[in-house]
C-alpha cells in the first residue's frame, strides 16, 4: 500500500527547475523501499509517465469521464403464483415464467374449500380464504395466513365474522378486505392482518355478486372495487370512509369474477360466463377500453394478478380443465399457459410480493450533497451479480431501500457516484427481507474504476478551482479544491469491494 502526502510547491522547487511557474501542488508517494514524487499539472503531466511505469502503474493521459450511472433495471426473477384448489383443499404454487410445479401450501389445514388468495406485500405472508360451506370446519368461514416460502402455518384471521369469504385484497393503508357472499348478504368485511383485529364491514346494499363470486380488488387510484347489480357492474367505494362512489361498467358485463390492475394503472375485469374476457378500464371516468383473453383463451375467468414485468396473469377455465394463462394487457397478446394438467378446481389466484432489503450509507463525514443516487447489486456468496444493478436514490439521512424477488442467501453491494464500492457479508432474504447494517463508503474514485488511483487525481488537477457543476467536486462544496486533493490522496490505491 502506498502512502500519501500534500505539500505546497515551495518544498519541491529544488527538484524541478522553473516549477513554481507551471503547477501548484505536488503529492509525496513513499512505500518501504523508494519515494516518488509527481507533479500535477495538465501541459507537463506526460514528463512524468516514466514515474508510474517505475512503481508500477500504468497511467493514462487521456482525462476519464466521470462514471454514469445506469438506468432503473428489471431484476429477472421467476415470481411464483398461488392457486387455491378447491378439489384437495390446498393452494398449488407455480413458477410463472416455466409454469415449474413447486408443490402445495396448506394441506391438512383446510376443512372445507379453498376460494381465494392474496400475498400481503407488507408482512409477505400468504392469506388463504376458506368458504364455509356449513362443513362445520374449526377454520371455515375464517382466513389462514403461511408462509409462502417455508408453508409453515401462522394464524388465522376472521373467524367467528366470516361465513363464506370468497375474495381478498389488501389496500394501501396496509389492512386487509375480505368479500363474502354468505347469509344472502354480500358484504366487505376490514381486518388488521397482523393483529386479526376486525375494523368493520364495507359495501352493504351496494356490491351484490353473482353464482357466489364477490369480485373485489384495488384500483390505482387507492380505492376499492367489488362486484354490483348482481355482477354486471363495478361499485367504487372509498375504503377509509366506506363512502360509495358510484358504478364503473354498468351492462358491460354478465357475471364478474376477477379484479386486479395492471401497470399502467387500469382496471382489469374477468367474468365468468362462458365467454371469458378481460375488460379494460379507465378509473378516473370508467371508460371501457377494450377487451384481451376472450372465449378463445380464458372462457370463463376465475382469477386474475399483475406480474413484475407487466403481463396479466389469468386463471381460467376451459370445460372441465382448469389453467393459467399470460397475456401481455396493452395489445392482448396471448404469452402461454401452464397449469394445465392439474385437476384444479376453484377460484382466485394470488402472485408473489417482493421482498425489500434496507440499508444505510455512511459517507465520509465531510460530504454536504444531500441526498444522491447510487447503484446497488444483488450478488451471490461468491460475489457474483445475481440480478442487474439498480440505480436507487439515498435520502440526505443515508437511507435506501431495494426489492427482489430473490429468496435465499446473498450479498449485496452499494456504490455511490464517486465513492468505492462497499459489499454486505452473506445474508438471507425471506418473507419479508432484511436491514443490513450500515455501509461506509469511501469517496475519491471519479473514473469509475472502483479503486482510487491515477484517474482520479488526473481528473482532480484538471477540474481545479472550477466551480460548480464540476467533476472534480469530491466533498460536495460546488468547487474542487485542496480538500478534493486531500481525499484522493489519503485513499490513493484503495480498491472497493468486488
Amino acid at each position: 500500500m502506498l502512502n500519501a502526502a500534500l505539500f505546497p510547491t515551495d518544498d519541491i522547487e529544488d527538484w524541478i527547475p522553473g516549477s513554481d511557474e507551471r503547477f501548484d501542488f505536488c503529492v509525496h508517494f513513499h512505500d518501504v523501499d523508494a519515494t516518488v514524487f509527481l507533479i500535477f499539472l495538465p501541459k507537463i503531466l506526460p514528463k512524468f509517465e516514466k514515474m508510474f511505469y517505475s512503481i508500477g502503474m500504468k497511467w493514462n493521459s487521456n482525462f476519464l469521464p466521470l462514471v454514469a450511472l445506469g438506468a432503473l433495471s428489471s431484476a429477472s426473477h421467476a415470481v411464483r403464483v398461488y392457486l387455491p384448489d378447491a378439489s384437495i383443499n390446498a393452494v398449488r404454487v407455480f413458477e410463472s415464467d416455466d409454469g415449474a410445479y413447486k408443490g402445495l401450501i396448506g394441506s391438512g389445514f383446510f376443512n372445507s374449500q379453498t376460494y381465494a388468495c392474496a400475498v400481503n406485500p407488507t408482512d409477505g405472508y400468504l392469506y388463504v380464504a376458506v368458504y364455509s360451506n356449513g362443513s362445520g370446519g374449526t377454520n371455515d368461514g375464517s382466513v389462514l395466513r403461511f408462509d409462502p416460502w417455508t408453508g409453515a402455518y401462522a394464524g388465522q384471521v376472521g373467524n367467528g365474522f366470516l361465513s363464506d369469504p370468497v375474495s381478498i385484497a389488501f389496500g394501501p393503508d396496509g389492512n386487509m378486505y375480505v368479500g363474502d357472499s354468505g347469509g344472502g348478504n354480500d358484504l366487505i368485511f376490514r381486518f388488521n392482518p397482523a393483529t386479526g383485529a376486525y375494523l368493520g364491514t364495507l359495501g352493504n346494499g351496494f356490491v351484490s355478486d353473482a353464482l357466489g363470486l364477490l369480485a373485489i380488488g384495488f384500483g390505482a387510484d387507492g380505492n376499492l372495487y367489488a362486484s354490483a347489480n348482481s355482477g354486471q357492474a363495478l361499485a367504487r367505494l372509498n375504503p377509509t370512509t366506506g363512502a360509495y362512489l358510484g358504478l364503473l361498467g354498468n351492462g358491460f358485463f354478465n357475471t364478474l369474477s376477477a379484479i386486479t390492475t395492471d401497470l399502467n394503472g387500469r382496471l382489469l375485469v374477468g367474468q365468468f360466463n362462458g365467454t371469458g374476457s378481460q375488460m379494460r378500464f379507465r378509473e378516473t371516468d370508467g371508460a371501457y377500453l377494450g377487451m384481451f383473453a376472450n372465449s378463445g383463451f380464458a372462457p370463463s375467468v376465475s382469477g386474475s394478478g399483475t406480474l413484475p414485468n407487466g403481463y396479466t396473469v389469468v386463471r381460467a377455465t376451459s370445460g372441465s380443465t382448469q389453467y393459467v394463462a399470460r397475456f401481455d394487457p396493452t395489445d392482448g397478446a396471448y404469452k402461454g399457459l401452464f397449469a394445465a394438467n392439474y385437476g384444479m378446481s376453484g377460484f382466485g389466484l394470488g402472485v408473489e410480493q417482493p421482498a425489500t432489503i434496507t440499508g444505510t450509507v455512511d459517507l465520509d463525514a465531510e460530504f454536504s450533497g444531500g441526498s444522491f443516487p447510487a447503484v446497488v447489486e444483488l450478488r451471490n456468496p461468491d460475489g457474483s451479480l445475481a440480478e442487474p444493478g439498480v440505480t436507487v436514490n439515498v435520502t440526505d439521512n443515508g437511507s435506501f431501500s431495494y426489492t427482489t424477488y430473490k429468496r435465499g442467501n446473498y450479498k449485496l453491494s452499494i456504490k455511490p457516484s464517486h465513492w468505492l464500492r462497499k459489499g454486505s457479508a452473506t445474508f438471507a432474504i425471506g418473507r419479508v427481507g432484511a436491514s443490513l447494517p450500515s455501509f461506509f463508503c469511501i469517496n475519491g474514485d471519479l473514473d469509475g474504476d472502483n479503486e482510487v488511483g491515477p484517474g482520479d487525481f488526473e481528473i482532480v488537477v484538471a477540474d481545479f478551482g472550477n466551480s460548480a457543476p464540476t467533476p472534480g467536486d469530491l466533498d460536495g462544496d460546488g468547487e474542487t479544491g485542496p480538500s478534493d486533493f486531500e481525499y484522493v490522496v489519503q485513499y490513493f490505491g484503495t480498491p472497493g469491494d468486488f
